[in-house]
């Protein structure tokens, strides 16, 4: 697929590869820059959120800029950094199929009868039988073309509403947050029933973080991105109500679960998806069922009543033709862990570990073409020579809990940092209440071959099929996007003995036979600063291979309970 890389931000205006459109639902205009059939990339901070965010609603490791992003040298800069990052996936097979069938997996087009181009009596495509049988004699023979026949969802609109311009993903600069990177759908609806619908992805491209020895490399993180896309343009998102329950932590006896988004854990890949089909059963519903069935529904319909439709142009039908070559299962079966080694790209082996080091790190500035290139980190991920961003002061720092830590006089001794992980906990007995029972229909078993997801991806064909030059717009094609915003806050919490978080919730506070020696609280509350605790995700590996499983009630077991957890996690712990 080629990469149109010839494009800056004063590139005039065509309306062709070069447009001023509308956003959805907004009288916000933009200029939107195509650097590929159907990808467009609008280098302007994501119009859906407000960028003057009241306090309590900033997250913890966030960072607020509302000028990010508002100088012409800066959205320059950003143009040629998603075009370098476009390029980089594009310069591998893998990648290249990736980037090809998201151009060509156009959202179902809906069927048009009667009534006129002004008053449209707008059905989908098999959603009414009986009219749908004679769908074809009424286009040809009623209906002049090309004011019927179909409507398409996926487009931009000119500022006027009167050019029409296809696409499929739009590319922007962050919302509110610029360290978030996000990927919405157009219209909930047809993200959900098979219809598919167009995608806008938010994206930092000049920061990125360490885990453990090596820098994350921006192209896994736009293509996890764009993976996500594939969901929305299919029409195969899951249920919102649809979390399943990832294991955050196991202290003893004490096990605790998070909601996860079941695309999340897919996406992801790795040792994540292992959770799937495994007791208990809480996340498995009919959602891999049931989307398959909506799949092949739409891929009937395309079969039986638009691919031999005259009245449909081939730059419609060509481009459907592709996006139901591949099964649903290819697309469930894409994720970071793949496109990781098909790039040579290290990565976290766990979702978990992944976000968990997002909410709770420094950035770092990320140069093109000075430091990264279509080739990745010009020095490679472990001696990429990056500068930390300036913007590391302006982390906003909202922990969980704050430890007061206070002598027997309630004279505060310290003040202690606490910090989750990012995921939504539960709440008690969530996944009782919600639990399914086991159903062996209802699972979803990964393939286990070696052959690829995207072979039946054709970079040949797709690359001959006819640009959508004349769309036929369905004007109802969106929602309005409204960002759910949630009040962070901090507890706090007064403790006269010094403990880890994790060590707090595997005791038993009122354990009459535990005691710590004056000499280590002096020790501890001699620091000139607080001690901050994560959530460590890799502690549960370490406790449940404990055979023990009585109190650690001496100075010596908790210096040993310590040493071990430093010893083999301390690049999980933030101090």
């Amino acid at each position: 697929m080629n990469i149109n890389d010839n494009l800056s931000i004063n590139s005039p205006v065509d309306n062709k590869n070069v447009v001023v459109v509308r956003a959805r639902k907004t009288d916000t205009v933009f200029k939107a820059f195509k650097v590929a059939p159907n990808i467009w990339v609008a280098p302007e901070r994501y119009y859906g959120e407000s960028l003057s965010i009241d306090e309590e609603y900033k997250v913890d490791g966030g960072i607020y800029d509302s000028n990010f992003l508002s100088q012409d040298s800066e959205k320059d800069k950003f143009l040629q950094a998603i075009i370098t990052l476009l390029k980089r996936i594009n310069s591998t097979n893998a990648g290249e199929k990736l980037l090809s069938l998201i151009s060509t997996a156009i959202p179902f087009p809906y069927g048009y009868i009667g009534g006129g181009y002004y008053a449209p009596n707008m059905i989908t495509f098999g959603s009414a039988p009986k009219s749908n049988k004679k769908l074809n004699s009424l286009i040809s023979s009623t209906i002049p073309f090309p004011y019927a026949g179909y409507r398409e969802t996926n487009y931009l609109s000119s500022e006027d509403n009167k050019s029409f311009y296809a696409s499929n993903i739009v590319i922007f600069g962050p919302g509110a947050n610029i360290v978030e990177n996000n990927t919405v759908f157009y219209k909930k609806e047809d993200a959900e029933n098979g219809m598919g619908t167009m995608t806008e992805i938010w994206f930092q491209p000049f920061l990125t973080y360490k885990y453990d020895e090596f820098y994350i490399d921006p192209a896994i993180e736009l293509i996890k991105c764009l993976i996500k896309s594939l969901y929305f343009l299919y029409g195969i998102k899951p249920s919102d109500d649809l979390v399943i329950p990832y294991r955050l932590r196991s202290e003893l006896e004490n096990i605790e679960y998070s909601q996860l988004n079941i695309v999340d854990l897919l996406v992801s890949g790795g040792i994540d998806p292992k959770f799937i089909n495994t007791d208990p059963y809480w996340f498995i519903d009919n959602y891999f069922s049931n989307a398959k069935k909506v799949f092949e529904d739409h891929r009937n319909i395309y079969e039986t009543e638009i691919e031999g439709n005259n009245a449909i142009g081939n730059d419609i039908k060509l481009r459907l033709k592709q996006k139901f070559r591949i099964n649903i299962n290819d697309i469930w079966e894409l994720n970071l862990n793949y496109f990781s080694k098909e790039f040579s790209i290290m990565m976290p082996d766990r979702f978990n570990n992944a976000l968990k080091h997002f909410y709770r790190k420094q950035y770092y500035k990320i140069d093109y073409p000075e430091n990264y290139s279509i080739n990745g980190f010009v020095n490679g991920q472990i001696n990429a020579q990056l500068s930390l961003s300036d913007r590391n002061q302006d982390i906003i720092n909202k922990p969980e809990e704050i430890i007061n830590l206070l002598n027997g006089n309630n004279v505060s001794l310290m003040r202690s940092n606490i910090y989750g992980d990012g995921l939504k906990s539960t709440v008690d007995d969530f996944y009782s209440n919600y639990k399914i029972p086991y159903n062996r229909a209802y699972e979803y078993h990964f393939n286990n071959s070696n052959d690829s997801s995207l072979d039946n991806v054709n970079i040949g064909v797709i690359d001959n099929i006819p640009e959508i030059i004349d769309v036929n717009p369905y004007k109802e094609n969106c929602d309005k996007f409204s960002p759910v915003q949630k009040i962070t806050s901090t507890r706090e919490i007064n403790t006269n003995i010094p403990w880890p978080i994790n060590y707090l919730q595997a005791q038993n506070t009122n354990n009459e036979k535990f005691s710590l020696s004056s000499d280590f609280v002096e020790v501890v509350s001699s620091k000139d600063k607080s001690l901050v605790y994560s959530f460590l995700s890799n502690v549960m590996f370490y406790l449940d291979s404990i055979k023990d499983n009585s109190p650690i009630d001496t100075d010596k077991k908790y210096y040993l309970w310590l040493r071990e957890i430093f010893r083999n996690y301390s690049f999980d712990i933030t101090a």
